[in-house]
């Protein structure tokens, strides 16, 4: 599985956490067992070129993009998914996997600021996705701006609260920022869901 942070977070596997788009963004009855298939063995390139398929007979169509966009990421191919996921959006503006679909390529390629204007754009389309405030705290995060992760985090576990990829970056930033005894919470908490990550925060520093 293709992990989707840079540098030493890079274990935490970010883009699966919008593997959701694929449930309702895969076609007719046929292609979603495809896509189910693909997705099962990791098959990225796959995935890619079955968009590609799609988008011969339909250049605009929201299924085909949404999956070129989620493989490419997926591939690591991070600028290669903007076009895609841009057209998604602009195409169909009340799509909210697409805006958090382009919001994560857009922080994984460097754009931290555009990813956070797309972050904040997709929380006024879908305020109750917690996927839109988990990926805008690891923006924040990426640029060190962990006073404003933290309440990105917060407000995505009140949204979710069996999301421990948020628990994880909720308990890092705490850590960082001196908050031992949250921490030390947090982590309780992540131990229930997921005892890997509760792992890999302990040994932060």
């Amino acid at each position: 599985m293709l992990v989707a942070c840079a540098g030493p977070l890079a274990f935490i596997p970010v883009t699966p956490l919008l593997a959701s788009a694929l449930s309702s963004h895969s076609g007719d009855y046929e292609t979603k067992k495809r896509v189910i298939e693909l997705q099962s063995r990791s098959d990225w390139l796959g995935m890619e070129l079955l968009a590609l398929s799609q988008l011969k007979v339909n250049p605009s169509a929201e299924d085909g993009l949404i999956l070129l966009g989620y493989s490419r990421l997926q591939l690591g191919r991070y600028a290669e998914a903007l076009e895609p996921l841009a057209l998604v959006t602009a195409i169909h503006p009340e799509e909210i996997d697409g805006w958090n679909l382009l919001g994560e390529a857009q922080r994984l390629s460097g754009r931290h600021e555009q990813a956070l204007r797309t972050l904040m754009h997709a929380m006024t389309i879908d305020p109750s996705s917690p996927v839109s405030p988990f990926i805008m705290g690891e923006a924040y995060r990426d640029q060190g701006m962990l006073t404003r992760a933290l309440p990105a985090y917060r407000h995505a576990v009140e949204l979710e609260p069996g999301m421990a990829l948020a628990w994880y970056g909720l308990g890092i930033t705490l850590k960082r920022t001196g908050q031992k005894e949250e921490a030390a919470k947090v982590m309780q908490t992540l131990q229930k869901l997921d005892a890997g990550l509760a792992t890999q925060l302990a040994r932060e520093n």
